[in-house]
């Protein structure tokens, strides 16, 4: 009888504490999910939220993060709506940075440009803002003069490997890193 007294406390114990949990589980929240980098999970809970929210300051904060969400898990083509969406809710300087940022890392050049530039007629000092706009005029040029270049895979360099940080030597040869399986540090 002690013993049944016994396993049925402590089944009664487990059952308590998995119900716990799962409530605990279900109450997250949209940025609780982002501090734990579940960033899918976070940007669909950070929509839900944002459509519940009446007040623009938070209305931007939410569509920041889910930018930062989609951006920080490679979809940088959401990233960029969200970043122009946080913007419009409440003109936000670092959402236009980022917004410009997305829009130039999906190739929108021309865009990113006028983007840049809005943002830095706020920020007048922002280097890094400076060098981006830089390197949208630099790739727009590169474009223009695309058809100059012909690339050719040269296999014994490429890999599905990692391979990076090549060194040219004097002696017509090729070092360079990579983590190919078959790695023997031989010369090319």
């Amino acid at each position: 009888m002690k013993k049944y007294f016994q396993f049925t406390i402590l089944f009664a114990f487990i059952a308590v504490c998995s119900v716990s949990c799962l409530i605990t589980q279900q109450a997250k929240t949209g940025d609780m999910l982002f501090q734990e980098k579940k960033y899918t999970e976070a940007a669909d809970l950070l929509q839900t939220e944002l459509n519940k929210e009446q007040d623009p300051n938070l209305r931007s904060k939410k569509a920041f993060m889910i930018a930062d969400c989609y951006r920080l898990s490679g979809q940088t083509i959401p990233a960029e709506e969200w970043y122009r969406k946080s913007n419009e809710f409440n003109e936000d300087q670092k959402a236009k940075f980022m917004y410009a940022s997305m829009q130039k890392a999906n190739e929108k050049y021309e865009e990113a440009v006028k983007t840049f530039t809005s943002y830095l007629k706020e920020n007048p000092f922002d280097e890094e803002a400076k060098d981006e706009l830089e390197a949208c005029n630099q790739a727009i040029e590169w474009k223009k003069d695309a058809a100059k270049f012909t690339i050719e895979n040269v296999s014994a360099l490429n890999s599905n490997a990692f391979d990076y940080a090549p060194v040219f030597s004097e002696k017509n040869s090729v070092a360079f890193t990579s983590d190919r399986a078959d790695a023997a540090g031989t010369a090319i």
